[in-house]
């Protein structure tokens, strides 16, 4: 099974910055150069499709989850909240793999998946587990943040085997480009005025 197979089951794919304050997310912008983003578009908002999901930052590999609901929806759960499904004000994570959500900024891929294919949760928990397992094969480490992997002892279709390697490439693009790249986001430092500049000289 070649790659372009892989290809074809993936539907779509969406690469953004995302901004947090206390664990909601608050800006979006196309990765790596903009435009910033009023909300989830694309990949990231459609509901009811096979999603594989992966959240990265300068330190590295933050997360690799599964869903397949909206990412706006599959963001808020796993978060401290009242009654009335509000955040508390100092919102912290439920869970120890929700952590990732207590930083500033990230950067998340999101692999929309054919139905035909992702037919079953089972199939999209085996392809975010092959994918948690071989970067830490590859890298020595396991992504910061993730707790648990539930590795099926069933053999893994060469069309997901080739998935998850256009997906660990697409990974790694992303920590490449992190390394030289700042977020939208980033504070810069203001442009001094003429009279400043005379001033120093």
């Amino acid at each position: 099974m070649t790659e372009n197979k892989a290809r074809d089951i993936i539907r779509d794919e969406s690469i953004l910055w995302i901004k947090l304050d206390n664990g909601t997310i608050t800006a979006r912008s196309l990765f790596p150069d903009g435009p910033e983003l009023g909300n989830f578009r694309g990949t990231a908002a459609s509901g009811n499709s096979p999603k594989v999901y992966a959240i990265v930052t300068t330190e590295g590999i933050c997360l690799i989850g599964k869903t397949r609901l909206p990412l706006s929806l599959r963001f808020w759960f796993g978060l401290d909240k009242k009654k009335s499904g509000r955040l508390r004000a100092n919102a912290k994570p439920r869970k120890p793999d929700e952590r990732w959500k207590t930083m500033r900024e990230a950067v998340m891929c999101v692999w929309e998946l054919d139905e035909t294919i992702a037919n079953d949760d089972a199939i999209l928990e085996r392809i975010e587990a092959e994918m948690v397992y071989r970067i830490r094969q590859y890298s020595g480490k396991w992504p910061l943040f993730q707790q648990e992997i539930r590795l099926s002892n069933v053999e893994m279709p060469r069309v997901e085997q080739n998935l998850v390697r256009l997906a660990l490439r697409s990974i790694n693009n992303v920590e490449k480009q992190l390394r030289k790249k700042s977020s939208p986001w980033a504070d810069k430092p203001k442009a001094r005025g003429r009279a400043a500049a005379k001033k120093s000289k």
